[in-house]
């Protein structure tokens, strides 16, 4: 039996975004596993 992801990133902040970057340019797939509804957060941009 195939698994369904070959790595599993735990935290969707920077560090995990950026982990899931490198890990998809190496042809892997993921799946991050953070705690809140959207990753990224401290990243994300306001506009008025």
């Amino acid at each position: 039996m195939k698994p369904i992801w070959d790595v599993i990133v735990i935290g969707g902040g920077q560090a995990g975004l950026a982990s899931g970057y490198h890990l998809k340019k190496q042809g892997l797939s993921f799946f991050d596993f953070g705690g809140r509804r959207r990753s990224g957060r401290s990243m994300a941009t306001v506009l008025r």
